[in-house]
């Protein structure tokens, strides 16, 4: 592409294409999870399916979030923390992960939590 490392738009690039492969990988892991879950016998669209989703694709992305953590260890915990915790109240409404309703779920509750936290600290 001919971009200049040094310069803005090769680093936004490079950004966009780790977010990318990022998402991509995950997207794997949630349908493997499903698989998973399904051929184990849980109901689709159950909270215990939901659960069993989110605790399979937790397991194959622990060595990737550790690597994250020890950026930030303790923001990093602290947010992933939170966002385990998102992602758990959405799964016990029976929204199945990977789901575009469940991402909407995970999104509205992030940002909510995000500005209860932000009127606490103005």
């Amino acid at each position: 592409m001919g971009l200049n490392p040094s310069e803005a738009p090769f680093v936004y690039c490079e950004m966009s294409l780790q977010e990318n492969a990022v998402s991509a990988l995950r997207a794997g892991a949630v349908t493997q999870a499903r698989r998973a879950c399904f051929r184990a016998g849980y109901r689709v669209g159950s909270a215990s399916f939901a659960n069993c989703v989110l605790d399979r694709e937790r397991s194959a992305a622990r060595p990737a979030a550790s690597a994250a953590a020890a950026e930030e260890p303790f923001r990093s915990y602290q947010r992933g923390d939170e966002m385990t915790s998102v992602r758990r109240v959405c799964a016990q409404t029976g929204l199945v992960p990977g789901s575009q309703q469940y991402a909407t779920c995970v999104g509205d509750l992030d940002m909510t939590i995000d500005d209860a936290n932000r009127v606490g600290t103005d």
